[in-house]
């Protein structure tokens, strides 16, 4: 995580296509394009803190599958994920509207909430987990590419797993306005 920001923010509108799969022993949330092909674009998304059960990664991987990207999203965590509260939470605490007491309920929320987290999750796990799923997926399908896109926490992992050679061949950054070149 590299600041307060990447606990603010909120939850995405709309309703997830895709499925919930076990890949390589981690839950996966799998969007798949409507013509699968042979030589498959992989796109693997690290969450942020707030885990791959939020609908905004979910959402996100469904616009790349309607783009013919085949994209998963796995749990990082293991049901650790900070609470999606603690992003209203952390709004009351940064701004400048926010009476005393919203600060001071943002600021235990935090305080509550983040050691926790980072206690029983790292990057290095989150790496592991990443580089067993695009194995797996490997196995499964003809990938032709894989791409990787990191939010905030998963930042961390994706520029990490892109200095592994030959295991992501295209580090994507946010925003998703634009998507990789097939």
């Amino acid at each position: 995580m590299s600041s307060l920001a990447c606990c603010k923010g909120d939850i995405d509108k709309g309703t997830p296509l895709g499925t919930v799969e076990t890949v390589a022993g981690h839950k996966t949330y799998i969007a798949k394009p409507s013509n699968l092909t042979n030589d498959v674009k992989l796109v693997v998304i690290a969450t942020d803190i707030f885990g791959y059960t939020l609908a905004n990664p979910r959402l996100v991987a469904d616009k790349f599958a309607a783009k013919g990207y085949l994209c998963l999203v796995p749990d990082l965590f293991k049901g650790s994920e900070a609470d999606p509260g603690m992003m209203t939470a952390i709004d009351n605490l940064s701004s400048e509207k926010s009476g005393f007491g919203s600060k001071l309920a943002g600021f235990g929320s935090l305080l509550y909430n983040l050691p926790g987290f980072l206690i029983k999750n790292s990057v290095d796990g989150g790496c592991k987990i990443i580089e067993e799923v695009i194995a797996a997926t490997k196995t499964s399908y003809s990938v032709k590419k894989v791409y990787v896109q990191g939010y905030c926490w998963g930042g961390s992992i994706v520029i990490k797993l892109a200095q592994k050679q030959g295991l992501v061949m295209l580090f994507v950054q946010p925003p998703c306005a634009t998507f990789p070149s097939k």
